[in-house]
């Protein structure tokens, strides 16, 4: 890993039903995945329940969490599998702080997008 650090934002978008456990889990195993990349979490933002542009699955609405973390470019794609593997997330967007890109959990889009 280079030494090299970048800005980001992650935006977790979680089951609209999910209670308090489940969303303190997501976060958590989030936070923990980014820390096993090297990163640092800056910023755990809960924006609560809002509308999707458009249906998840069944879902019209989600729990959504934002992340700002530190981490280097070359750790990113990891972080995403990582994160997409564990199928916590209706969807995760991950991309360069205020440029972030949706991608679906089951995987599509594991390369970096910056």
């Amino acid at each position: 890993m280079s030494g090299l650090t970048r800005e980001y934002e992650a935006l977790l978008l979680v089951d609209p039903s999910a209670n308090e456990e489940t969303l303190s889990k997501a976060e958590k195993q989030f936070t923990e995945a980014a820390g096993r990349a090297g990163g640092s979490v800056q910023a755990v933002n809960r924006l609560g329940k809002r509308p999707l542009a458009y249906k998840i699955g069944k879902a019209s609405e989600a729990q959504m969490i934002q992340v700002l973390l530190e981490l280097a470019p070359d750790q990113v794609a990891g972080l995403r599998r990582t994160v997409v593997a564990s199928g916590a997330l209706l969807r995760l967007g991950l991309g360069l702080a205020g440029k972030v890109s949706a991608e679906t959990s089951t995987g599509v889009n594991d390369g970096e997008s910056e």
